[in-house]
């Protein structure tokens, strides 16, 4: 009767443990339909915005967030230059949402105007000084 037992939690327990942790996997583009390598994608706890899971696109610009426990979370999408992408998420993410693609926006940004002044500054030579 013990070995049954042990058997069984052997076998059973680590499949439940494993059946409460998903995740979400997605391709990261931009508006010009381009692939974005080297994205950083971030499930946030959506109290504090403090990181849960993280990952960087690869070179297709897609990414796999594993072992997610189940709860909701606030997805970010942040790469340099463009506008950082959030969306609140549910894991266990529905079927039609576990690969999806996703759409950054570059974001452009206008310096203002640029003066260029001088001040002259005399300079007195005296002998062997300054």
């Amino acid at each position: 009767m013990l070995n049954k037992t042990l058997l069984f939690l052997i076998l059973i327990v680590p499949l439940l443990t494993q059946a409460q942790k998903t995740g979400i996997r997605g391709l990261v583009y931009n508006t010009q339909n381009e692939p974005m390598p080297y994205a950083t994608v971030s499930l946030l706890h959506p109290a504090d915005s403090s990181f849960a899971y993280f990952t960087i696109t690869d070179n297709s610009g897609g990414f796999k967030l594993t072992n997610a426990k189940n709860g909701e979370y606030l997805l970010q999408i942040a790469f340099v230059g463009y506008r950082t992408h959030y969306e609140k998420v549910n894991i266990p993410v529905s079927e039609n949402l576990q690969s999806r693609k996703y759409l950054i926006e570059q974001q452009a940004q206008v310096l203002g105007e640029v003066a260029v002044t001088d001040d002259l500054v005399p300079v007195l030579v005296k002998r062997d000084t300054l």
